[in-house]
């Protein structure tokens, strides 16, 4: 396998500069990059999470190069990935818990301020 064929998951959380390593991968032309919205990332979302089953996301993550955000930093997908698609590189995003967690909660209060009362 050379380069060009190797994919790149983040499997870091939200919010952990997820948005920020996707505008890396543009700048550095490795796409394509998966889409985190949109209906077969929704449904692999929603199969992982109310299924443990993640046939729709390994199908989904055949097209294309790079990956960041849902449903990639979901459950234990980093070994399906790692076994459906031997020699990708996995990259771990972190930050600082209560700094993480403000982040959340501005995000939620923006656009899904449903949630804070959950």
């Amino acid at each position: 396998m050379n380069d060009s064929d190797r994919k790149i998951f983040c499997v870091g959380l939200n919010k952990t500069g997820t948005t920020t390593l996707k505008q890396c991968f543009m700048d550095l032309d490795l796409g394509p990059i998966a889409p985190v919205s949109g209906p077969k990332a929704a449904r692999a979302t929603r199969k992982i999470l109310m299924e443990g089953d993640y046939g729709p996301a390994l199908e989904l993550a055949t097209g294309y190069r790079s990956f960041e955000d849902r449903p990639w930093n979901l459950g234990r997908i980093h070994r399906e990935l790692d076994g459906r698609f031997p020699g990708s590189l996995f990259i771990l995003t972190e930050r600082d818990s209560e700094a993480w967690w403000r982040s959340i909660e501005r995000w939620l209060a923006v656009s899904k301020p449903w949630m804070l009362r959950l």
